[in-house]
């Protein structure tokens, strides 16, 4: 049993090791990020002083356009790992010039804090924030990280003038709300484009950017999806519509995708005042008869499913049927 003991120390001080190795790789990788970024403003600020990129700009114009002098100079993130330097000829994003092209290095991250710093010599807040550890895009890693969140670190770099300071106390609420630096994308901001069908947005919804401006949400939640929600007999499936002669019933049917979540039911509004609750896995099929007093009618029905914590599937044109009664 004495041979334990060793193997049980040696085993410890591996996983110590293991341990002080990823801490100090973590603050290296911080101290790498830091000046990666800050030098290449830098070198953006020394080429913003000397408008070294003014003839190019007159080129982008064909010796038109504004004057030496308005071109906006900028550090700009296009998504959470990759950032450029460029000019906008005249202040335009449509005449932009690209003067580097930058990826972070793996394990770090751009997080929903800034944008990015535009070279000036102005005193502003401009501020963008990084996370060491955060995320992965490899789905083995990212469950590692999460399993270990005390691995993770966050950082800010603070623009000050022609350059930027390191920061790791700041308030994260107060630095999620500081809205200055260049417009960018959705991802620029650190942020995530939520399709609707799919997903439903999570937090702070950003407006100021290039893309999904309706849809630009800190993070998306996952959402039951309507596949199909048809009727019986006189149905046109393009139209949406399905017409009936007389008060009589009529047969719907609707297919969802859970997403893997837990719904709790599907509910099926018929748009004359009535609706029935189905409960269970699907495909669902109920019977409806309408009544019509006037020489012809139209509902609208709708299909609608809910996951336990109350979200909603999206209420697209697949999920309604138009119904038209006619006498």
């Amino acid at each position: 049993m004495d041979i334990f003991k060793p193997v049980f120390k040696l085993l410890l001080i591996l996983a110590v090791l293991i341990v002080v190795g990823f801490f100090g790789y973590r603050e290296y990788l911080v101290v790498k990020v830091a000046n990666l970024v800050d030098n290449d403003f830098k070198a953006l600020f020394r080429q913003y002083t000397i408008g070294s990129k003014a003839v190019d700009c007159r080129d982008q114009f064909n010796g038109l356009g504004p004057e030496t002098g308005s071109d906006i100079y900028q550090l700009r993130f296009i998504d959470k790992r990759n950032y450029v330097t460029e000019v906008l000829c005249g202040g335009l994003p449509s005449k932009a010039i690209t003067i580097r092209s930058i990826s972070l290095p793996s394990f770090v991250t751009h997080n929903a804090v800034g944008t990015g710093f535009i070279a000036n010599n102005e005193d502003s807040s401009e501020m963008v924030g990084f996370d060491v550890f955060g995320e992965s895009k490899v789905k083995w890693q990212n469950q590692v990280l999460t399993q270990l969140p005390f691995l993770k670190k966050g950082f800010y770099l603070i623009k000050n003038k022609y350059q930027l300071d390191k920061e790791t106390n700041l308030n994260p609420a107060q630095a999620l709300n500081n809205e200055v630096g260049p417009k960018t994308t959705c991802a620029g901001n650190g942020f995530t484009c939520c399709n609707p069908v799919t997903s439903l947005g999570q937090g702070q919804l950003k407006t100021n950017v290039f893309d999904c401006i309706d849809s630009c949400y800190l993070a998306c939640k996952p959402r039951p999806v309507i596949l199909a929600f048809n009727a019986s007999g006189d149905f046109d499936p393009y139209k949406r519509t399905v017409t009936l002669i007389g008060n009589q019933a009529v047969s719907f049917s609707v297919v969802v995708d859970n997403q893997n979540l837990d719904i709790a039911g599907v509910e099926v509004d018929f748009g004359d005042g009535q609706n029935a609750k189905l409960s269970g896995e699907g495909p669902f099929e109920i019977s409806h008869n309408y009544v019509c007093n006037q020489a012809q009618c139209k509902f609208i029905a709708h299909a609608k499913a809910t996951t336990a914590e109350g979200i909603s599937s999206y209420d697209s044109s697949v999920a309604k049927v138009t119904v038209i009664v006619q006498r």
